[in-house]
């Protein structure tokens, strides 16, 4: 199977500013030009976005930037109804979703990015390489792996950072798919989390915002260029 892949280019690494909500923003917002912007279609989620705004924001985005729908344990034909209907680029499944329900989906959505987000906490990367382990058997090729801060009460977008050394130690131990890395990153911190990780990409939503679910465009931007002036350093440094 010829899996869908993230793209990268030579100055930056792939960039997911997540919960986009209005037309509005989502100009706004692509005018610094992310890698991505995230629509959540999760009801619980005060960045919840609706089929009406969604299909509006796809109207105003370049080509260059991706949408990708997050699903929060959604019914598999209305995750795929979303996706034909809105015209999403990738689907991220941000719930308690089992690798067979991933593997429906890309036999289904073949040429559709397929992310899994996980929450990484107390028990480290053990059970997400038994998730993905499993997801190796049924033939499931992920383009993405996020991992944002486990919480008992949330399925995302708490804020919290990872623990990222920690985290950089793990994964130099394990064999994931490309790492996007989530959970507390903002223009201040968002060099050293770089600097610690070294993920394939970057997942922000609270960071960049003025008030939860407002998406400030200086902020974006900010964050944007920091990612883009640490790449840039970090391929001078490996040239």
């Amino acid at each position: 199977m010829s899996v869908p892949q993230l793209t990268f280019d030579s100055s930056t690494i792939w960039t997911k500013i997540c919960g986009v909500r209005d037309p509005e923003q989502a100009a706004a917002v692509a005018a610094a030009k992310p890698s991505a912007i995230g629509l959540n279609f999760f009801p619980g989620s005060v960045r919840y976005v609706s089929d009406e705004a969604a299909h509006r924001i796809v109207g105003v985005l370049p080509d260059a930037v991706s949408t990708i729908g997050v699903f929060v344990n959604e019914p598999l034909r209305e995750v795929i109804r979303r996706v034909d209907e809105i015209g999403l680029d990738g689907v991220q499944f941000h719930g308690d979703e089992p690798p067979e329900l991933l593997a429906d989906f890309q036999r289904r959505c073949p040429t559709t990015l397929l992310l899994r987000a996980f929450r990484y906490g107390p028990t480290g990367l053990v059970p997400i390489s038994d998730y993905l382990s499993e997801c190796d058997r049924l033939g499931v090729k992920l383009s993405g792996c996020l991992l944002d801060a486990h919480s008992a009460s949330a399925y995302g977008g708490t804020g919290t950072p990872l623990p990222w050394e920690e985290l950089r130690r793990a994964l130099a131990q394990a064999v994931l798919p490309p790492v996007i890395l989530a959970g507390g990153l903002r223009p201040e911190n968002v060099t050293t989390a770089l600097e610690s990780v070294r993920p394939q990409g970057l997942d922000v939503a609270s960071g960049v915002e003025s008030s939860p679910g407002v998406k400030d465009p200086q902020l974006v931007a900010e964050l944007l260029r920091r990612v883009r002036e640490w790449s840039a350093a970090a391929n001078r440094n490996e040239a």
